[in-house]
């Protein structure tokens, strides 16, 4: 696909679905009759590409409209069945603007895929919106929690696993309310949890929110750290973190898990426990789900707060402890996830290197060895070399070349979050990032 087809369709992620109807009648010169977000995704990113790069040829088209040929088309309706006087009826009556292809209110959302039955449960955790009335209202089944002292996944998990625990389910497919899954990734990961008896991690990716270019910049940041770390780990036979949404777990693994209560960092946590359990998360590359990164830079700067402080606690609390005893036991695992753990966030890292940089040359300035500045050089060289080779094979679409100038701004933003944390003003509480309706 061509750059500049490629950057195009990579907007069309970030358009409304007026927008979109707006662009489909655009690129194809007709109305649009469809509300359908992906549906109207695909069909102009196909229109662009045929339009770059040349759609059916001349026979293509040719064999087409002979396989077209109305004379082979029925023309007369068949026979309507009779039907007892007992029957159902056809339809069922629905409120009006409801779409019709969804289930009666009050039903659950119910599928038969594949030899398994897939329900949805919605989890109202401390919410002040209106989710609980409309996820009842599209078919999903719904259970509330509210305890404003007891805030974060960790316990909208365990309440969730409670309402379930009268049916249980085989597996246990864990997605933000904010997330897309790709096509078929579901199945993936409930058949591979299912199969391993291990908990699942999809590629978890995020768009860009904005046409900020530190935005674009943090993108390519978790591009690094939940596709190109655990790709190489999973090449390498060795299992992931988790990433807090697109999880799937055998249903008795996850109710069997430790409680991650409030802490920031739960999904890192979770995993970290399981993997000492013996029960480490394995990565599947072909499942993906996206969110998008908050639009608003406080918004995002929370987001990050929270991570990044949630994380760095995880570091010290966990790492080193966790690491000596994967060496004591020789769990491969262990030690595996033990050193993920112990890999900084990608702009502490840069930052960590640059000030070194700084220190070996201020120490060459005075005369001392130049070995120091050599060895932070080269090892900031390698960093940067790996983040442009992970822009190029997985970014590129979505982050445009120019946007990696704002890297060092991305740098300096988040300096004052992590002097934030070493000065003993780390974030102590889990707060939910708000959604794009509630800014």
């Amino acid at each position: 696909m061509k750059t500049t087809v490629a950057r195009e369709v990579a907007r069309l992620e970030k358009m409304s679905v007026n927008q979109l109807a707006k662009r489909f009648e655009e690129v194809f010169g007709e109305e649009c009759r469809s509300r359908h977000k992906r549906y109207l995704i695909r069909r102009i990113a196909w229109r662009l590409q045929a339009n770059a790069e040349g759609g059916l040829s001349d026979r293509a088209r040719q064999r087409a409209d002979e396989l077209a040929d109305d004379a082979e088309i029925r023309v007369t309706p068949p026979r309507e069945k009779k039907k007892s006087s007992d029957a159902q009826p056809d339809t069922i009556p629905m409120p009006e603007g409801r779409d019709r292809r969804l289930p009666p209110p009050g039903n659950w959302i119910e599928r038969d895929y594949k030899g398994r039955t897939i329900r949805v449960l919605v989890v109202a955790d401390n919410c002040s919106d209106a989710t609980a009335e409309i996820a009842r209202a599209e078919g999903a089944g719904v259970t509330e929690r509210t305890d404003a002292e007891r805030r974060g996944k960790g316990y909208a998990i365990v309440h969730g696993v409670a309402h379930l625990a009268a049916a249980p389910p085989d597996v246990v497919v864990i997605v933000d309310a904010d997330c897309r899954l790709s096509l078929g990734a579901l199945d993936q990961l409930a058949r591979e949890a299912a199969h391993t008896g291990r908990p699942t991690q999809a590629v978890y990716l995020f768009g860009t929110g904005s046409d900020s270019a530190l935005a674009a910049v943090s993108a390519l940041a978790l591009v690094v750290r939940n596709l190109v770390r655990p790709l190489g780990l999973h090449r390498l036979g060795l299992p992931c973190h988790l990433a807090g949404s697109g999880m799937a777990f055998p249903f008795g693994v996850l109710r069997d898990a430790p409680e991650t209560g409030s802490f920031l960092a739960e999904d890192q946590l979770m995993g970290l426990q399981l993997a000492a359990a013996g029960r480490a998360p394995w990565f599947l590359p072909t499942a993906q789900v996206r969110s998008e990164l908050p639009p608003d830079r406080g918004d995002a700067l929370g987001q990050r707060r929270r991570w990044e402080h949630g994380f760095l606690t995880m570091l010290f609390r966990y790492g080193p402890a966790s690491l000596a005893r994967g060496i004591a036991r020789r769990d491969r695992d262990l030690i595996a996830t033990s050193l993920d753990l112990c890999v900084p966030p990608l702009a502490l890292l840069v930052a960590t290197l640059v000030a070194l940089a700084v220190l070996g040359a201020a120490l060459v300035g005075l005369g001392g060895s130049a070995a120091p500045l050599v060895v932070t050089a080269a090892a900031l060289a390698l960093v940067g070399v790996a983040v442009l080779l992970a822009w190029a094979r997985h970014a590129r679409a979505f982050v445009p070349f120019r946007t990696l100038v704002a890297a060092p701004f991305y740098v300096l933003w988040k300096i004052p979050l992590y002097l934030a944390f070493f000065l003993g003003r780390g974030q102590k509480t889990w707060q939910r990032t708000k959604r794009k309706e509630e800014r």
